[in-house]
């Protein structure tokens, strides 16, 4: 289980699910962002 919190525009997120499929592991990721704005569009 991965927790990102204050996870922006998803930097961290996508360089963890790319690590994860690498380990061939599986992962539940939970991002938690508070600002509308920083979500992708």
């Amino acid at each position: 289980i991965l927790m990102v919190l204050g996870a922006g525009r998803g930097p961290l997120v996508n360089a963890s699910l790319r690590a994860a499929r690498q380990a061939d592991r599986k992962i539940t990721v939970y991002a938690i962002e508070k600002n509308l704005n920083a979500v992708v569009t």
